[in-house]
């Protein structure tokens, strides 16, 4: 597959004295005391599982599964990009 960025949507609530932040397109979650340790601790889990998927041959397919598009280039949108 060539190089691109996938745009995924990321949710993050707080659920009593926790934070809980999940992936939605795989329900990928995790929690942490603060929003700060949970947005990094997703986007750890996020990273790990998509290059153990390229690992193993099954991001193309599992990308279609889960209805994420590769996109090609860069498109000026400002939103955070996980890296």
């Amino acid at each position: 597959m060539s190089s691109g960025y996938v745009a995924l949507t990321l949710s993050f609530e707080r659920e009593g004295d926790q934070w809980v932040g999940e992936r939605l397109e795989t329900s990928t979650s995790t929690f942490a005391d603060s929003l700060e340790d949970c947005r990094a601790e997703l986007r750890e889990l996020v990273v790990d599982h998509l290059e153990v998927l390229e690992e193993v041959g099954e991001r193309e397919r599992s990308f279609e599964e889960w209805g994420i598009t590769v996109h090609s280039g860069i498109d000026g949108d400002s939103r955070r990009r996980v890296r």
